[in-house]
């Protein structure tokens, strides 16, 4: 939380997050258009599937003060993964000797998250994926993030 920051500051204050946190330039240009009103509360996500995939969701609010000056608030929260997933060739040869499903072995997984792994594993193992499992994926992402920000930042959440 940044409190009773000049306007002079509030852009470089929002590029310099923008660095440390691998943003886009627009997603910068976005934090910094927001900060033009009385008060503003915004989301952004970004989402990339493969074995090398990320989801991130970030939540900021600024809000001009009785001064002129800004409250400058941020969440940044996401996941990334890298799968190693075998060779269509090795998981044959795998699933003629032991219990494997989708390249998971069930017996690394927890019971009550096996669907969920398994479903994972078999969706960022793809090399491409159709909109409904992009959708869904960023609907179970977004679930989770929302959950945890309301947790970690609530501010963030009732702004």
């Amino acid at each position: 939380l940044y409190e009773e920051t000049p306007s002079s500051n509030l852009h470089r204050l929002m590029e310099l997050i923008g660095i440390e946190n691998n943003l886009t330039s627009s997603m910068v240009e976005k934090m910094k258009l927001s900060a033009s009103g009385a008060r503003s509360v915004k989301a952004q996500e970004v989402f990339i599937h493969g074995k090398k995939g990320y989801y991130r969701l970030i939540k900021y609010t600024t809000g001009r003060t009785a001064s002129g000056n800004y409250d400058f608030m941020i969440a940044n929260y996401g996941y990334s993964w890298t799968l190693d997933i075998l060779t269509a060739q090795e998981e044959l040869k795998r699933l003629q000797y032991s219990d494997k499903h989708g390249g998971v072995d069930l017996d690394m997984v927890p019971e009550e998250g096996r669907n969920d792994v398994i479903e994972f594993v078999k969706i960022h193992s793809k090399t491409s994926i159709t909109l409904q499992e992009k959708e869904d994926q960023t609907k179970y992402f977004r679930s989770i993030s929302e959950r945890s920000l309301a947790y970690l930042c609530p501010k963030v959440n009732n702004q």
